[in-house]
Parts: C-alpha cells; sequence; structure tokens
C-alpha cells in the first residue's frame, strides 16, 4: 500500500531489495529485506539514448559511525558498467558527501564486508546482485503511476503546485477563523514611541516611503499605551480583514478543482460532502477507484514482476544449499480488485450473455472481462478445466443412477400405425371434422 501511496502521490518510488541471512531454527535462513526509499533521496544516471535505462543509482543515507560517534551523511553508490564482450559488471561503494553532492571519501571499507570476509567496495564477481549469465543487475526498481518515458515524471508538478497553493488558502482560512473569535482592543492616546518597530515602507520594494509602526495583534487582546499630556483616553478596534465564509468557500472550491483536474470523477467530487457510508457513495468511490486500478494495473505489474527477478538474483548470490531456484521469468501475479456491485454484476453479465450468442465475443473473452486480472492462457485454462470437470460430473451422475436402476428410459418414436396421443396433435388436427378429408 506504501509503494501505491508514494507512486501516485509523487510520480515514481524505488524500492530497494537487499538478501541478507538470519539465524533460525534450521540454521541461517534467507531473508530479503526491502526499503521504500522517496525520490528525494536518490540521484539516478540513465542511458542518454534510453532513458529507461539506468545505470547508476546513489542514495543519499544518513549512516550511524561507532558508539558515541556522530552519525554522518553517506552516498550508497551503485553503478553498471558495460564490458567490450557486452556484459555488465556491477560495483557498490560508500561514499562521504562531498561540496554540491560529489563523492568524498571512500568509506567502503568502514560499512561494507566482501564474500571472503575482506573489507571495501563490492565489484564483480562480489557485486550482489548478479543474473544466470553472470551480468549484474541494479537491486533496484521503480513503481510508476504514468509512464512518460522519464525517470522523473513531469506529470505530477502541476498536481503538487496547485497542493501548495490549497495549502496556502486554508492557511489564511484558518488564521481568518483565529481573527474571527474576537478583536483586538488599543486603548490609550498612542504616543508615537510606544508602538511596535518602525519599518520604512516594503523594504523589497520601496525604500523611500514614509516609515510607519508596526504592531502584532491577536484576536481577544488588549493593548495599553501611554496617554499624551492633555489628550483623552481613546479606544480602537480591531477586527477580522475578511469574511471567513467567502474565504472558506473559495478554498473549497479550488480543492474540488484540484480533484478533477487530477482525474477524480465529477461525481466522486459533488458526493464528498455526502455520507460516507451511503450506499450511493460507496459505489461512486469502488467504481472510480476500479478504474484506476485499471490503468496503472499494467506498470504496477510490470515493476512486481522485476522486483521478483531482482529477488531471484540477490537470493542465488546467497548460495542456498539444497535450494533450487525457478528461473528469474517464471513468475506470475494475480492482483486482488475491487469487485463490482450485484447491478454492475448483472447488466455486465447479460451484456456479455448476448455478445457471445451472436457471435461477436469469445468465450474467453467474456470471461477476461469478467476477470480482468487473469492472463488470456489463464482464462482459456480455466474454461477447458471448468467444463471437463462438468463433463466428468454428468458422466459420474448418469454412472450411479444406472447402477442404482434409477436411470430414465430414453423415450422411443411411435410407430407408424400407433395412434397418437391428443395431447401431442397440433391445433389444426384437432380442428378437422371427423370423416374422410375432403368430404362434404
Amino acid at each position: 500500500m506504501a509503494v501505491q501511496f508514494f507512486a501516485v502521490g509523487l510520480g515514481v518510488v524505488w524500492r530497494h531489495y537487499r538478501a541478507t541471512t538470519r539465524p533460525g531454527p534450521a540454521g541461517l535462513e534467507p531473508r530479503i529485506v526491502q526499503t521504500i526509499v522517496l525520490p528525494h533521496d536518490l540521484v539516478v544516471w540513465t542511458d542518454e539514448d534510453d532513458p529507461g535505462e539506468v545505470r547508476g543509482i546513489w542514495r543519499l543515507r544518513l549512516r550511524s559511525g561507532a558508539p558515541g560517534a556522530p552519525a554522518r551523511w553517506t552516498w550508497d553508490r551503485w553503478e553498471l558498467t558495460r564490458r567490450p564482450d557486452g556484459g555488465v559488471d556491477g560495483y557498490y561503494g560508500v561514499s562521504a558527501t562531498g561540496p554540491d553532492g560529489a563523492a568524498g571519501e571512500d568509506l567502503s571499507a568502514a560499512y561494507l564486508v566482501r564474500p571472503d570476509g575482506s573489507r571495501g567496495a563490492l565489484a564483480g564477481p562480489d557485486f550482489p546482485c548478479l543474473d544466470e549469465g553472470g551480468n549484474a543487475v541494479l537491486p533496484w526498481v521503480p513503481y510508476y503511476a504514468v509512464d512518460d518515458g522519464q525517470t522523473w515524471p513531469q506529470w505530477r508538478r502541476s498536481m503538487h503546485r496547485g497542493t501548495l497553493r490549497a495549502m496556502t488558502h486554508w492557511t489564511y482560512v484558518s488564521r481568518s477563523a483565529l481573527f474571527a473569535t474576537g478583536e483586538h482592543v488599543v486603548i490609550g492616546g498612542v504616543h508615537p514611541g510606544a508602538v511596535g518597530d518602525i519599518k520604512r515602507g516594503d523594504e523589497d520594494i520601496d525604500q523611500a516611503s514614509a516609515p510607519t509602526r508596526t504592531m502584532r495583534i491577536q484576536p481577544g487582546t488588549m493593548t495599553f499605551v501611554p496617554v499624551e499630556d492633555g489628550k483623552n483616553l481613546t479606544s480602537i478596534s480591531i477586527g477580522p480583514g475578511v469574511n471567513l465564509p467567502n474565504l472558506a468557500s473559495f478554498a473549497n472550491q479550488y480543492d474540488m478543482a484540484l480533484h478533477l483536474a487530477d482525474g477524480l470523477h465529477p461525481t466522486d467530487a459533488t458526493r464528498q460532502s455526502a455520507n460516507p457510508t451511503s450506499g450511493a457513495a460507496l459505489e461512486i468511490s469502488s467504481r472510480s477507484r476500479r478504474e484506476f486500478s485499471l490503468q496503472v494495473k499494467p506498470l504496477f505489474e510490470r515493476a512486481d514482476l522485476q522486483s521478483f527477478a531482482v529477488c531471484t538474483h540477490l537470493l542465488r548470490g546467497l548460495d542456498l544449499q539444497g535450494v533450487e531456484l525457478p528461473p528469474a521469468d517464471a513468475y506470475s501475479i494475480r492482483y486482488h480488485t475491487i469487485p463490482l456491485t450485484p447491478d454492475e454484476q448483472g447488466d455486465l453479465r447479460a451484456q456479455l450473455d448476448w455478445e457471445v450468442a451472436n457471435g461477436h465475443l469469445s468465450p474467453v473473452e467474456a470471461h477476461l472481462r469478467l476477470n480482468p486480472t487473469k492472463s488470456r492462457d489463464q482464462a482459456f485454462g480455466d474454461i477447458v478445466a471448468a467444463r471437463v470437470e462438468g463433463a466428468r460430473l454428468t458422466a459420474a451422475v448418469e454412472a450411479a443412477l444406472a447402477e442404482l436402476g434409477l436411470d430414465e428410459p430414453t423415450a422411443e418414436e411411435p410407430a407408424a400405425d400407433e395412434t397418437v396421443p391428443g395431447d401431442m396433435l397440433d391445433d389444426e388436427t384437432l380442428d378437422e371434422p371427423a370423416g374422410v378429408p375432403g368430404e362434404g
């Protein structure tokens, strides 16, 4: 859930995998450790001609030192280089952060241990993630909500800016609500030197403006200032400077427009104020979430299959004794989907039955429409298995009835000279008068 949350909200989120072992009842047991890393903690290098091919990842990480020593920021550096023979070598090291984000002192020996027990960067055959051919694979998988061919998607930027503006609007609403709780009263003759700080106009625009004095005010409070000689006691009330209902209405309308711009269905937007437990609200919410899940399913499925492949490579690098791992591409996924409402199921089945009966759709296509998470091969196999099992069940029932002598005899056609029962005659035969046909 966290991966989906960050991928949709940020546009992309990265998953890092690491293989390790932990003591268990049967000895050392393998374990895959995953870490969700937000994009602002990463620097990613890609191929200039193919932005989808990642060549290196640097992760900004706060590492603790020896007991009592201060923590320090470091770069975890994952890099790939292509060999002349077409293979890929990997490098994993740890460096201190230098000026302007550059790599500083090499700290690999302080944090990394090689398989032979020595300390230092992991490269060549010591690289922790190698495929079946010995080529290095980055143990990182990106999850995208929209694939626009870029490592850092641009499609979320307008939504991020709109969200910041919405936060600003609600900040003003909250401030206005605070001031609407009461007035600030200033009592006195307002002696020139007794109130606030001197400020000369707008410090960023006009420095030649006449100086003004400022005062911090809060609702429900009073400020007393000295009364000048010969002047009467006066009081000034300072109330809210904005119309709170209008400002709150504007903030709500802006939020609504922001949701619609992000793809939220208009009916969902209009139902937000309804009872969230009502049937209509739940149905609308389920439909929109189902539609969005079908949009992002191919992207998440691709990333999940890549994650399985990375985990397979990492586990193979542990050299597990007596454990045979399947190939990295031998996995398939079935996702849980939001079920259709009863009305939606009935309408969909009626439509599919009509299309299949009239030759517009094959049974496999209809099955896929009802079960969108299956592949075509899975749908075909399930249909065949269901029909075979149904035929076997019918044959078993008939055999059991025959063994008990309860099978029903098959109806035979009547002989030509046999009298046809009256209930088998058609209406015209019954209406024909008795006697020889054709006689008057």
